[in-house]
């Protein structure tokens, strides 16, 4: 080992020690298994100490993920348990925190990206480093939808050997490195982050392993600025799980509803944003207000069979949050537009609505993991009554917006006196009963008199 070998490990261990004791602690045969869990090739040929030093430069990002060869078989994924993986992640993470050391930053080596003019980008492992969704393309297709081209949807191929290897699923966010262009354009070829966090080989439960339950706890929107959406926190509050059907006519604040809930979930959980058929500058101003969102927009110059590729993709990634234990929130402007691309692109209209159903259907609270909810607005339009009908009886809660009352001025325009929520006594606790009692009780004259008794409240 050269001097600046020497010196890089030790200033990582002086980082890393209680990482590094941590393993230390273990026999040789589960650190193997951790090593293998990270992807470190022939953790047997190593000595302890420098397959502990491999290890952490890998799971801390010091150092890139060892490239496979593709050869062999694939790694056994529950040699090292997942509790291990979390307890042995959660200390490296700490030990990050302390970083910089001695005024100097340990960073994995610089990547050069070519990105003059006229000069040809070199692809190649270590070179050019992409990240975005894994999205199915095809039967038996797999590809990555790139984050920083959503104008564009540049997508890059990946191999299916790749997806089985680590367990890969559509909606994850992954990261990697391109190989050299081709005809067929470039395509990933080493995995290099996975969620943001170096790869790791574990078995994951898959969503529907998991069994559903009611919501019982809510999304708090009690500090909103529109006195309509706090009043919405009492009378009709958002479960985590919760399936919602927002059923609106044109102009009565549908949009202002979305955002005003996006911006106060947006603390508690990660919002989804949905946008079928909408026009292009919407996702712009959605970006702009809630900048940590996740878009998935297929405005009103695209096909439908791109709305329903939007739309799958769009619930997976949703999917993936839920059954890692986080709670995803999907706002879907709009339903009516899903139905009416299903119907365009299924053989016929049963098989449309039961996609749409199933996605609907994927809301839920996860027993021993996240959530998932879903917040659907359908056009109050006669002809789609029939339509969404349907997905308003599969709701545990439906909010009406009134046209009345966004003549009158009130934004967004719900009528409380309509809207429900199936399991909200569960969501509120005695006090918060009492008072959504008290207001409602009575209320003859409409959402009006209800912010005026909120208010008095």
């Amino acid at each position: 080992m050269d001097d600046k070998q020497s010196r890089s490990e030790e200033q990582m261990l002086h980082v890393f020690r209680a990482a590094y004791d941590h393993l230390n602690g273990k026999n040789i045969y589960e650190v193997r298994n951790i090593a293998r869990a990270y992807g470190i090739n022939a953790p047997t040929l190593s000595r302890k100490h420098a397959l502990i030093v491999r290890v952490i430069g890998v799971a801390s990002g010091v150092n890139d993920p060892e490239h496979r060869s593709g050869r062999g078989a694939r790694v056994k994924a529950n040699d090292a348990s997942e509790e291990s993986i979390a307890a042995f992640q959660e200390i490296v993470e700490i030990c990050k925190q302390s970083m910089p050391y001695a005024g100097e930053r340990i960073e994995p080596d610089k990547h050069t990206f070519e990105d003059a003019a006229g000069v040809p980008v070199q692809y190649g492992y270590r070179d050019v480093f992409v990240s975005g969704y894994l999205e199915k393309c095809g039967k038996e297709k797999w590809c990555v939808l790139s984050k920083e081209s959503e104008k564009g949807k540049q997508r890059f191929a990946i191999g299916e050997n790749l997806v089985r290897e680590y367990d890969l699923r559509e909606g994850d966010l992954i990261g990697g490195y391109l190989s050299k262009e081709t005809g067929n354009g470039a395509e990933i070829v080493q995995i290099a982050a996975i969620e943001g966090k170096p790869p790791v080989f574990l078995e994951r439960k898959r969503f529907e392993d998991y069994v559903a339950a009611f919501p019982s706890e809510r999304f708090a929107l009690s500090g909103a600025s529109n006195p309509v959406v706090r009043a919405s926190d009492i009378l009709c509050p958002i479960g985590k799980g919760q399936r919602m059907a927002l059923v609106a006519p044109s102009g009565t604040g549908v949009t202002t509803y979305f955002r005003e809930v996006a911006v106060g979930i947006g603390r508690q959980a990660q919002v989804l944003f949905l946008l079928l058929g909408q026009r292009p500058e919407e996702s712009g101003a959605i970006r702009a207000l809630l900048p940590d969102s996740a878009i998935f927009s297929a405005p009103f110059d695209t096909t439908f069979q791109e709305r329903m590729q939007c739309a799958r993709l769009a619930i997976e990634r949703a999917k993936r949050k839920a059954e890692s234990g986080e709670d995803a929130v999907l706002l879907l402007d709009s339903g009516t537009a899903l139905i009416q691309a299903a119907e365009k692109t299924a053989p016929d209209r049963e098989e449309a609505l039961l996609e749409c159903k199933r996605m609907f259907a994927s809301a839920r609270k996860l027993e021993g993991g996240g959530s998932l909810t879903i917040l659907a607005a359908f056009a109050d339009k006669e002809q789609w009554r029939t339509e969404y009908g349907e997905f308003v009886d599969a709701a545990n809660a439906v909010l009406y917006f009134s046209r009345e009352d966004a003549e009158a001025g009130i934004i967004p325009a719900i009528d409380f006196r309509r809207s429900f929520n199936k399991h909200s006594e569960g969501l509120l606790n005695g006090g918060e009963r009492e008072r959504m009692n008290r207001v409602r009780g009575g209320a003859a004259g409409g959402t009006k008199e209800i912010l005026e008794r909120m208010e008095k409240e």
